[in-house]
């Protein structure tokens, strides 16, 4: 029941014929041991690295004042109340580095210590640290959706810690313009466009003329710190700390490639298909890149006369269109663009193309016959 690190005075008298007192004896001082403490050194998701000691006794001008060191022979840690099967020893004035291995991803730990005498009895459990495990490593991520240079790239994450902000750092890189045929890409340094709180970061690409661009993933807790845990604002929109170096970061998520651009390639082979005084069916085939985009919408273009713009006449899923409301033996300009959640194809093909003359409708009346009676023959 004593404490650590505290100064006590004893003194001893002894007992005799069962009701007896003699007398005490001189006073002794002595001051108990410091409690064994422990310092985190390294976390992973499955592996914590902890350097254990005792502290050094404080000094003292009282030369007659005793060390309090009880014979322990060994030291044994629980995990979260489970006791290890292996113990350690450890020396007065040492220290000593326990690895703990096969622990849970993104989950607390509670460490305690219990001791062992000569007399092969254990002591009680203290506390000796508490600490979290890193969190999973993200998903892979995925290419939300894409409208011109803008992009939303998202990615998923297995928690455990229900309480804990997660912090997740986004870094891209361009690949560049020369890779070797059917080895890795070659791409430039990967830089940080994004530390937030969501699992979706959307940004603006500067380099469009690049085959890819390349995303990945890492991912802190907020409050968690090798010192132990810091003071959080829960009411925060953003990451507090700007030095990344601050944050335990997991793992990198998988690396995702994206192609640049990757908006719908123009549509191809545009023709005319029953052309009219007043109407013509168009027809076009899909994109080249069409497998990149699930949902593709086509946009019909009309112009009539060079230098006036091109007028949006309709939208379709189909690959035809039916323009109708044309003006006979007229001089047409039409284009189709490809849209998706990507963006706009560019670069689109025009076609020229010219209505019938007006069409006179024609008649199934049958020619008047005469109602006069027959011509009599003349008679020689």
């Amino acid at each position: 029941g004593l404490e650590s690190n505290r100064q006590y005075t004893v003194n001893i008298r002894v007992c005799y014929e069962l009701d007896k007192w003699g007398m005490w004896s001189n006073a002794i001082n002595l001051m108990t041991l410091n409690v064994m403490r422990a310092k985190i050194k390294t976390i992973t998701e499955n592996i914590t690295e902890l350097l254990v000691w005792r502290d050094k006794q404080n000094p003292t001008d009282d030369p007659s004042l005793l060390i309090w060191k009880p014979e322990v022979t060994e030291h044994q840690l629980s995990i979260n109340t489970i006791p290890s099967p292996s113990t350690f020893n450890l020396d007065l004035d040492t220290s000593t580095l326990l690895t703990l291995g096969d622990l849970t991803t993104d989950t607390e730990f509670r460490i305690q210590v219990r001791e062992r005498d000569r007399n092969q009895e254990w002591r009680e459990w203290h506390d000796l640290v508490a600490f979290e495990t890193l969190p999973y490593a993200p998903s892979k991520p995925i290419l939300d959706e894409r409208r011109g240079t803008h992009v939303s790239v998202s990615w998923n994450l297995k928690k455990n810690c229900p309480h804990a902000n997660y912090v997740y750092c986004v870094e891209m890189a361009y690949s560049k313009k020369k890779t070797k045929k059917g080895g890795p890409i070659e791409h430039e340094p990967f830089q940080v466009v994004g530390v937030l709180y969501e699992q979706c970061v959307k940004i603006e690409l500067q380099k469009m003329d690049l085959p890819k661009c390349l995303f990945r993933v890492k991912v802190a807790k907020e409050h968690q710190a090798l010192e132990g845990p810091r003071n959080v604002d829960a009411t925060a929109t953003e990451p507090q700390h700007d030095d990344l170096s601050a944050y335990l970061w997991s793992r990198y998520s998988p690396v995702a490639q994206f192609k640049t651009p990757s908006v719908p390639d123009h549509p191809t082979g545009l023709r005319i298909t029953q052309l009219r005084d007043t109407s013509a069916t168009l027809r076009w085939r899909k994109p080249e890149n069409h497998r990149f985009h699930t949902s593709l919408s086509y946009k019909i273009h009309l112009n009539l006369k060079y230098g006036e713009r091109f007028v949006t006449v309709g939208q379709t899923d189909a690959l035809f269109f039916n323009l109708t409301m044309l003006i006979p033996n007229n001089h047409y300009r039409v284009a189709v663009t490809a849209e998706s959640s990507m963006g706009v194809s560019t670069g689109n093909n025009t076609l020229h193309f010219s209505t019938r003359p007006h069409m006179i409708p024609e008649t199934n009346e049958h020619p008047m016959t005469s109602t006069l009676p027959p011509r009599q023959p003349l008679k020689p």
